[in-house]
């Protein structure tokens, strides 16, 4: 048995307990909990009812970033917060992105189709709008 590169062969238990009680905590243990009970919990780690950011592809994150990016330097920082009847706007953004990846598709084109302006794809910049759409939404 294995634990934090601590090999265990052949040892008794009781050898093996008094080489777990030197390490640093490594489980959820509580103090009522056997020895067996924290030995067996060595290594777990609760995440039941977290959000699962990496979930979320890092791919997908990095592209909406720099349209935020590109975004700041064009206009202002978190300037999208101030855009009058940003609702509209932003929707019909969202729309117009989405449809010139169609587009792209539609005329044969593979992979992502990129902004002329930004260089950037227009689905990162969809991905901006439905973002600004659901904070200005709220």
């Amino acid at each position: 048995m294995t634990k934090i590169g601590v090999k265990f062969v052949s040892e008794d238990i009781e050898v093996a307990r008094r080489r777990l009680d030197a390490l640093p905590c490594i489980a959820h243990a509580t103090e009522s909990d056997t020895k067996e009970e924290t030995i067996n919990k060595a290594g777990l780690k609760y995440d039941n009812g977290k959000l699962r950011y990496d979930l979320y592809p890092l791919d997908a994150y990095k592209g909406c970033t720099e349209v935020l990016t590109f975004g700041a330097a064009k206009y202002a920082p978190n300037g999208w917060k101030t855009v009058q009847d940003a609702e509209n706007r932003y929707y019909a953004a969202l729309i117009r992105h989405l449809n010139a990846q169609k587009n792209h598709a539609d005329n044969g084109g593979s992979g992502l189709a990129l902004d002329e302006e930004s260089g950037l794809p227009h689905l990162d910049h969809a991905q901006c709008c439905l973002i600004f759409l659901r904070e200005v939404s709220k």
